[in-house]
C-alpha cells in the first residue's frame, strides 16, 4: 500500500471516529439519567470559600407529580448566607427532543409557589397542577459528551426582564455529583447586567 493510500484511509478512520463521537441519539433512559443527576441537595459552598465573587447557593431538586407519565422536577435555589427562603422556584420538564436529538429541560414558573417552599427537604412529592405552571418558553437542550450531559439555552437566549435584562442565557453541564450552571442576563445592547463574570456556579452534591 503506497503512502498516499495509507493517508486517505487514516483520514477516513479519524473522520468516522469524530463523527461517531459527536452523534447523540437520546433515549428515555437518558431523560431519566438527566433527572437523576439533577435530583438531590447541592451547594456551592466550596466555590464560595475559594472565590468571594460567588456566594453559597443551595440547590434542591426532587420529582414533582404533574402528569404521571412524564418526568417533572421541582427545583429551588437559595442564597443561604442571606435568606432561608428560595429566590428561585421552577418546574423542569425533562423530555427527549427528537427534532434536535437532545434531552430538553423545559422551564416553567409556578403560580402559588410559596406553598411549595421546602417540599424537597420535607421528603414529600410536590403536587403541581398543569394550570398553575407558566410556560416561559425557555429550555436547556442537553447532549451527552463522554459521560457528561452538557448544553445551553438557544443562541438567542430566553426573554427575561430581571435586573434590567432583556434576555438571559444558561449553560449547564451535569456530572454524577456536580452541576455546573452559568446563568447570565443581558440588556438590549448586549451588555451583561447580572450573573457571574468568570464562569459557572459549581454545585456539589451533599450527602
Amino acid at each position: 500500500m503506497n503512502r498516499g493510500m495509507r493517508k486517505i484511509i487514516c483520514c477516513l478512520i479519524v473522520g468516522l471516529s469524530t463523527a461517531s463521537a459527536s452523534e447523540f441519539y437520546p433515549t428515555e433512559e437518558d431523560a431519566r439519567e438527566v433527572a437523576r443527576r439533577l435530583i438531590g441537595t447541592f451547594d456551592s459552598s466550596q466555590q464560595a470559600s475559594d472565590n468571594p465573587a460567588y456566594v453559597n447557593v443551595r440547590l434542591t431538586a426532587c420529582r414533582a407529580l404533574v402528569e404521571p407519565s412524564e418526568i417533572y422536577l421541582y427545583v429551588e435555589q437559595t442564597a443561604v448566607d442571606y435568606s432561608t427562603k428560595p429566590y428561585r422556584q421552577r418546574i423542569y420538564k425533562i423530555m427527549v427532543d427528537r427534532n434536535s436529538n437532545s434531552i430538553e429541560s423545559r422551564i416553567f414558573k409556578i403560580e402559588g409557589e410559596e406553598d411549595l417552599v421546602g417540599a424537597c427537604s420535607n421528603s414529600r412529592t410536590p403536587l403541581v397542577n398543569l394550570e398553575d405552571m407558566i410556560d416561559i418558553e425557555c429550555a436547556v437542550s442537553l447532549k451527552k459528551v463522554g459521560e457528561i450531559y452538557t448544553g445551553s439555552t438557544p443562541d438567542s437566549g430566553c426573554v427575561n426582564h430581571y435586573g434590567g435584562a432583556s434576555k438571559s442565557t444558561s449553560e449547564v453541564s451535569l456530572e454524577n455529583n456536580l452541576i455546573r450552571a452559568w446563568d447570565r442576563g443581558y440588556d438590549s445592547y448586549g451588555n451583561q447586567v447580572w450573573g457571574p463574570q468568570a464562569g459557572p456556579y459549581q454545585f456539589r452534591r451533599k450527602e
